[in-house]
């Protein structure tokens, strides 16, 4: 790795694999290190591409040389990260890395890392923003009770427990059980409707945040470096990432 590769492959990263970014490149002199580029929103369902209104990013270098001179700004949704996690996950046990003297693992390790930082971050500021059960005595026996109800028509295991969903963290109800579950957690949120208006405020709040957009500087990659025979769908995906050589 010569030293000019060895700057982009240290470079502070996040990947934005869910969105796809376009450059809009100014010609003035005194514009060339702050360029902007117009990031892609594909978070928003039946809406398509559409591009920021006022975008404050630099331009994707698209050269190494560029790489070397500018600075390369991108934005997520605190709520897509999860999600960009599992991609990033997949893409680092499903893509073979043959031909890049393992700079794209080194590629996918440094996004990842970051993206976990992003999602312990936005999980501290829900959890800031949580009520207190200490604050008020009828959260705590609201949470109480829908324990209850949650545990007794629950699935159970081999052992008695209650079997948790790995892939929501929620209990899984029984199928003969759904219907007085139903009934029974209706019945509990209307005995407890001053507490369901504390958690519709919270989720509010919670969404909010979700939707709240962090900047970060991603770790790029040379093209070269990419997996030999890499599929074009991922290819679209880490393209605001990709610089040529």
């Amino acid at each position: 790795m010569t030293k000019d590769e060895s700057k982009v492959e240290e470079t502070a990263a996040e990947i934005k694999v869910a969105f796809g970014a376009g450059a809009e490149v100014s010609l003035e002199p005194e514009q060339e290190k702050e360029v902007k580029v117009v990031p892609m929103n594909r978070d928003i369902p039946g809406q398509g591409v559409q591009p920021k209104a006022d975008p404050k990013f630099y331009v994707k270098p698209l050269t190494l040389e560029d790489a070397k001179k500018t600075t390369y700004l991108i934005e997520i949704p605190r709520g897509a990260v999860s999600e960009l996690m599992k991609t990033m996950k997949f893409l680092a046990n499903n893509v073979t890395d043959s031909n890049s003297g393992g700079r794209w693992g080194n590629f996918i390790t440094k996004n990842a890392r970051k993206l976990n930082s992003i999602e312990m971050e936005t999980m501290n500021i829900l959890r800031a923003n949580y009520p207190a059960q200490d604050s008020n005595p009828r959260i705590k026996e609201y949470g109480d009770k829908e324990f209850e109800i949650l545990t007794k028509y629950s699935k159970k295991d081999d052992l008695g427990n209650p079997v948790i969903n790995r892939n929501n963290n929620q209990f899984e109800i029984e199928e003969t059980s759904k219907e007085v579950f139903e009934s029974s957690m209706k019945s509990l949120r209307e005995d407890y409707d001053d507490v369901m208006k504390i958690y519709e405020e919270v989720n509010m709040k919670a969404n909010a945040i979700r939707q709240c957009r962090v900047d970060f500087e991603p770790h790029l990659i040379l093209q070269s470096n990419l997996p030999a025979g890499i599929l074009p769908i991922y290819y679209e995906m880490l393209d605001p990432f990709i610089i040529e050589d």
